[in-house]
């Protein structure tokens, strides 16, 4: 109110009526209080429904009341679990799942951490999950057992190449381990998103699709964080893959370009498309990369005969996504050639049949 207090002060000592009769400043002053006081009052609102730090949380408490009574048992102490991590080293090393691909996560530094007075390691973790899911099944003679779990690599899933990558369900050896240890006839393995999905359709469970899409970005960005530049690598080929499969579905043909820039053209109509593929694993190093691929597509609309260029841009979320898009279309949006085309997508999750791409925004360019 100060500040506005001042304003007013000022716009009187400018005497503006006096000067200029056509002039009235009160609209401005009138309006801007009004303004002002519609804003402090949101404010006060909004402050009030605020949760005091000494209050009591109700989100925590029915966290707390979904998981009493349905969290496994600790290990008995540290030689138990020692034991267990035995178990899994020797497993590691014939690749028998789950966790192998995790084996080198202590290799960067200490992945140990202390709870209850034992020690863990983050790269058994799966294998200890695993282990507990077999005990708790034998101890209640469950014939069915349903695990959901956002990990999405390998040593958990079957995945076969048909048209694409495509999982398919457990690994062969995570359902005959759990037929033997445990006596568990059926084992089923979902996503979070997959398990929403089937319980929305089959139990029919009220789950939102704003839920879905939460659960989907949550998903996909634990997926892809913290990746090595190997896994980066793999991750780009598996990217570029899914955009082709995505084109040929749009394109009389398409190509991938091995001579550079772009990775694949397209034609349609007799007109010729290009499509530039990029994950984009964190906004801060493409931004600087903006201006080189911008030149790139300008030579290649100018020198090569494309009649549209589109940078397909793979995100972790749509979350992200949006962010990522705010921040394009600040950088870049005066500077874009009228043919050159932003695309952004994210990877389609597995358990609707594979590595796919799912474009949901673009901007630039003509709609193709």
């Amino acid at each position: 109110m100060l500040k506005s207090h001042g304003l007013f002060a000022d716009l009187d000592k400018l005497q503006l009526q006096k000067r200029h009769s056509l002039i009235n400043p009160q609209v401005l002053t009138v309006g801007f209080e009004k303004l002002t006081n519609d804003f402090l009052t949101e404010l006060d609102q909004l402050q009030e429904t605020q949760q005091k730090l000494s209050a009591p949380d109700p989100l925590k408490h029915k966290i707390e009341e979904l998981f009493d009574g349905r969290v496994g048992e600790p290990p008995k102490d540290q030689a138990a679990i020692d034991d267990l991590y035995k178990q899994a080293e020797a497993r590691f090393k014939f690749k028998i799942p789950p966790g192998y691909q995790d084996a080198d996560k202590d290799k960067d530094g200490p992945d140990e951490h202390t709870h209850g007075g034992i020690i863990y390691k983050r790269k058994y973790g799966d294998f200890l999950v695993w282990k507990q899911l077999l005990t708790h099944g034998k101890s209640v003679n469950a014939k069915s057992v349903i695990f959901v779990t956002d990990d999405g690599k390998e040593d958990w899933w079957r995945k076969i190449e048909s048209d694409g990558p495509k999982t398919i369900g457990p690994r062969p050896e995570l359902i005959e381990e759990a037929r033997t240890e445990a006596h568990i006839e059926t084992l089923l393995m979902y996503s979070p998103e997959g398990f929403l999905k089937y319980a929305k359709e089959f139990l029919k469970a009220q789950v939102s699709e704003e839920t879905l899409k939460e659960v989907r970005d949550v998903s996909i960005t634990r997926s892809q964080r913290d990746i090595s530049f190997r896994e980066f690598k793999e991750m780009a080929v598996r990217a570029e893959r899914a955009v082709f499969l995505w084109l040929e579905g749009r394109f009389e043909t398409v190509q991938e370009n091995r001579v550079g820039f772009p990775d694949f053209i397209a034609e349609r109509d007799g007109k010729m498309f290009g499509f530039e593929v990029k994950i984009v694993p964190n906004n801060k190093m493409f931004m600087l990369r903006l201006k080189e691929l911008i030149y790139r597509a300008y030579y290649a609309l100018k020198e090569n005969g494309f009649n549209e260029i589109a940078i397909v841009w793979i995100v972790n979320s749509q979350t992200e996504g949006e962010k990522f898009k705010r921040d394009l279309s600040r950088r870049i949006l005066d500077e874009m050639p009228n043919n050159l085309r932003m695309i952004i997508g994210v990877f389609e999750d597995p358990e609707s049949g594979g590595v796919g791409f799912l474009p949901y925004d673009e901007f630039g360019g003509e709609r193709s």
